[in-house]
């Protein structure tokens, strides 16, 4: 080998460590800069979003942007041997300083975003999520390069560029350790589950009717899933809910008292804190609570998250920072051509991937039969066979407002379309909550789970000449599917056919984990006390309060004042009782009668009255007399305020159509 090529080689030599430690210093600092730039912003969106898991957010998006920065520090090291001899110190300086102002803009708008545009969480400047990341990435990417130009000065120097580069290192370390660590503190404090009580789930399917279920005998194939655990646990025929609309029956099912008393109804639409929720009740015995939801009503302004530890409102997705919406946004979104069921499910799987070690409390609210129907493919052409071609349900909605006023018809045919429709997103909410089931199930997860599955309200769909679930306490509204499922506690197939409440599930639930160690099936009767009340004799009640509508349609319409009343009911094993604020009171012998077409003191409603003759109405006075006598069901409602909702609720409640001019929806 000649002295040449001996030269050559130990400058290779040389160079090799050299380009290697200059890729890693200037990686570093990208990693810093973009770490502390990450670690801003997420502490901001933190401090203005309520975020269920703020820690994870934390890590998760501090770690991406120091992953992200390292690649746009080296990559910029790599390329300024060939770009950085053609600039001069004066265009160095001028390119850093406008692009540091180019940073802190970004920067600042992304915060104002954040603040002023609610429904953008965290979706920077709100332009396509991956102009500010390159943009961002320009801008890093300058601020690397002074960092590096300043450490090549230090180093050709003295020696302080290597102290400079140690304070580098332990800077980024303690980032590290602080994102990596701090998320599994709470966990840590936990701990492993330290007894045998099991698990508990509760689902609330929103608007899903007792009957379009097949357990509950329908001749239509929908809910699978849901027959699945039916037929491993208990199916109740006559449960019922305490009201036909989500606020006051969700407040009922976690107070576990009536809508006249807890007062969240239309003229007090927040549950306050006089009563204890059952997320608090369960919180306070060691249970990690948590919520999954996509409902306008279920949310914390209407103070149904109460007592949750984690509360995941899906009805506007909290955005991740700007760098992993980005990667989102390039993965691909993910299809969700649904009302909430695809999100609730990834995101209960994700978090009990995480927490399946804890004790919880899991609630979810499914939303899919809810109004507008509109089933995704392919449960929209199943059930609708030939009929997809009228456009019902992707282009076409029902004015059910203007149906129940009488200002809108629609014939059999069209009432039959709206029928299939519905059962179409009953079987495609079932396929939803069977992909968590199986989830469950597959984790070894719902061995030990007592799982309560129940609805908070049916709908009616012509039934009665009325659509939606408003104005009435017919069985269509108030009696709901309830099936519970738990190993050694509910005997497998089990059918109890006696009336039930489901505001009543706290005290299932209490009994349930208490009996758990001794392993055995409850018997009907236990079941049957636990879920009806000794004030009534076990007679069921039911209540529904004015609608409070603000739409020219409602306000202008004569037939507005044949709703504008205040209904209770009751009813027993054989007979129901409707009571009418404005004296239009419904008597109905349910053995003869379930569907409560012949009222025994006339028909109301659009169509005319019929004379009933002489029915019999023995047995009506006791039901009437025991609703009577609660008393703390007659109060008068006060006028009390409730807390003003924010523009971010009256957005949901308008996009429902519950405020404003809408033919679409009643958004309950």
């Amino acid at each position: 080998m000649g002295r040449d090529d001996q030269q050559q080689g130990s400058l290779l030599e040389q160079a090799i460590p050299q380009t290697r430690d200059r890729l890693v210093r200037a990686g570093l600092a990208g990693a810093l800069i973009f770490g502390v730039a990450g670690l801003a912003e997420t502490l901001i969106l933190c401090a203005v979003k309520d975020y269920p898991e703020p820690l994870r957010f934390l890590r998760v998006s501090v770690v991406g942007y120091l992953a992200f920065g390292l690649a746009v520090g080296a990559a910029w090291s790599a390329a300024w041997r060939r770009t950085g001899k053609y600039w001069s110190d004066r265009q160095l300086a001028a390119f850093h300083k406008r692009s540091t102002i180019v940073l802190a803009a970004l920067f600042l708008a992304a915060v104002y975003t954040t603040l002023y545009w609610p429904a953008n969480g965290a979706l920077s400047l709100g332009l396509p999520w991956a102009v500010p990341v390159i943009v961002e990435s320009i801008a890093g990417a300058a601020l690397v390069l002074l960092l590096w130009r300043r450490y090549r000065r230090e180093k050709q120097s003295d020696r302080s560029g290597d102290a400079g580069a140690g304070r580098l290192h332990l800077v980024l370390a303690l980032l590290l350790i602080a994102v990596m660590v701090l998320p599994a503190l709470p966990a840590l404090a936990i701990g492993a589950k330290q007894d045998d009580r099991p698990n508990i789930v509760l689902i609330v399917m929103d608007t899903t009717r007792f009957d379009r279920i097949s357990a509950y005998g329908y001749d239509r194939l929908t809910t699978p899933a849901l027959d699945q655990i039916a037929s491993e646990g208990v199916l109740f025929t006559r449960a019922h809910a305490a009201s036909p609309w989500t606020l006051p029956s969700h407040a009922s099912i976690f107070t576990g008292v009536f809508p006249s008393e807890h007062r969240a109804i239309r003229e007090h639409q927040f549950l306050d804190d006089r009563f204890p929720t059952l997320a608090e009740k369960l919180g306070d015995q060691g249970y990690h609570t948590v919520a999954f939801a996509r409902k306008s009503y279920v949310s914390r302004e209407s103070g149904l998250a109460r007592g949750f530890d984690q509360f995941f409102d899906l009805f506007f997705p909290l955005k991740e920072s700007a760098l992993l919406e980005a990667w989102k946004w390039i993965r691909g979104p993910l299809p969700s051509p649904d009302k909430g069921a695809a999100l609730i499910v990834s995101t209960a799987k994700d978090w009990l991937e995480r927490n399946g070690d804890r004790r919880f409390f899991a609630f979810f609210n499914f939303n899919e039969p809810h109004n507008h129907l509109a089933p995704p493919s392919p449960y929209y052409e199943t059930y609708l066979g030939h009929r997809t071609e009228t456009g019902w349900g992707r282009t076409r909605f029902p004015d059910i407002l203007g149906y129940n006023l009488g200002e809108t018809e629609y014939n059999e045919e069209q009432l039959a379309i709206f029928n299939d429709l519905y059962d179409a997103e009953v079987a495609y909410q079932d396929y939803r909550m069977g992909q968590l089931f199986d989830f469950m199930r597959n984790g070894g997860l719902l061995e030990n789970t007592l799982l309560i599955i129940t609805a908070d309200h049916g709908e009616n769909l012509g039934d009665h000449d009325l659509m939606g679930h408003d104005f009435s306490l017919h069985e269509t509204l108030i009696r709901v599917p309830l099936i519970i499922r738990f190993p050694d506690a509910t005997g497998a197939g089990t059918v109890i056919d006696r009336p039930v409440e489901n505001r009543l599930l706290g005290r299932l639930i209490d009994l349930m984990v208490a009996r758990r160690p001794q392993a055995h099936p409850l018997s009907e009767e236990e079941f049957v006390e636990a879920l009806t009340d000794e004030r009534t004799g076990g007679a069921v009640i039911a209540e529904l309060y004015r609608p409070s509508y603000d739409m020219d349609t409602w306000n202008s319409s004569p037939r507005k004042g044949d709703f504008e009343r205040r209904l209770k009911c009751i009813l027993n094993d054989r007979q129901k009782y409707i009571w009418s604020s404005d004296g239009r009171d419904e008597r109905y012998d349910l053995a003869s009668d379930p569907w409560e077409t012949n009222n025994l003191t006339g028909r109301i409603g659009r169509s005319p009255s019929r004379d009933q003759g002489d029915e019999p109405t023995a047995g009506f006075e006791r039901l009437e007399d025991l609703l009577r006598a609660q008393a703390h069901l007659w109060v008068e409602m006060e006028s009390e305020d409730a807390p003003q909702f924010s523009e971010e609720m009256i957005k949901r409640l308008r996009s429902l159509g519950y405020l404003g001019e809408s033919t679409t929806s009643d958004g309950n």
